[in-house]
């Protein structure tokens, strides 16, 4: 976690000038939402070769594509979840 902390705060130091100027718009729960979607994201690419590499079998593939929905329907859940705290958005427009 503390890595994946640090990670997420160098890279939001050096997106945040590029973020403010093209979106007027800074994400406050950065931290936060950067954990969720990594830790997502490291059952979500996976299982995205596996999908591909295996989707044409019979019922192997329709589980796999299930299983790859859930998945990406929570990452979009949990990330729509955290846009609605407060002040998750701080906007300069």
């Amino acid at each position: 976690v503390y890595d994946l902390s640090l990670a997420s705060v160098a890279v939001q130091v050096g997106t945040a000038p590029i973020t403010l100027y093209y979106f007027q718009s800074f994400s406050t729960w950065f931290l936060f939402t950067n954990l969720m979607v990594i830790t997502l994201a490291n059952g979500i690419i996976p299982l995205a070769f596996l999908t591909l590499l295996a989707g044409d079998v019979p019922v192997a593939g329709h589980w796999l594509v299930v299983a790859l929905d859930q998945l990406l329907t929570l990452l979009n859940e949990s990330v729509t979840w955290v846009e609605h705290w407060p002040w998750a958005v701080l906007s300069l427009s």
